[in-house]
């Protein structure tokens, strides 16, 4: 299926904006693997006409939770959330670094596949995987700063007139 190019532009800009790249790690008490991570992309939004678009454009889910409010949240997960990270990263402004690490993360992880049976378990070392995720958080952390830094001196250019 061919993506419109105005679609996956409107579709990242509104995850530049709202959207969330994580790493999480989730336990497996079966299988071979106990811990392991996946890809995932996320909005929460109040309002759910903008995420029926990102899912029309991106595909992925979208669910109804409760946060103190009403709460609609569109996610995507895996191989679909790398395609779609792909198809955004031209207009991606705000989160282009985080992308650009959880694609690393993914091709590396992608690399990794053992080649047995049940779901060819990935090989890639934890320690890798964490490194991955923790440096999405440092990124968030280091662009939060960033932009906490800039809005103080904002403020403090604006009361010095």
């Amino acid at each position: 299926m061919a993506l419109s190019k105005t679609r996956v532009a409107y579709a990242a800009g509104f995850f530049d904006g709202e959207g969330h790249i994580s790493i999480p790690f989730r336990n497996r008490p079966n299988r071979r693997t106990k811990r392991t991570s996946i890809l995932r992309l996320d909005i929460g939004q109040a309002v759910v006409e903008p995420l029926r678009i990102v899912k029309s454009t991106l595909g992925g889910s979208i669910d109804l939770g409760w946060k103190r409010r009403k709460l609609y949240r569109w996610y995507l997960s895996d191989n679909k959330a790398a395609l779609a990270l792909q198809a955004m990263l031209p207009y991606l402004v705000v989160k282009r670094a985080e992308a650009e690490v959880a694609l690393a993360y993914w091709a590396k992880r992608q690399a990794s596949k053992g080649s047995g049976k049940r779901g060819n378990p990935v090989t890639m070392p934890l320690a890798q995987q964490e490194h991955y995720a923790n440096a999405l958080k440092e990124l968030r952390r280091l662009k939060s700063f960033k932009y906490r830094q800039a809005s103080e001196e904002l403020i403090n250019v604006t009361e010095a007139k």
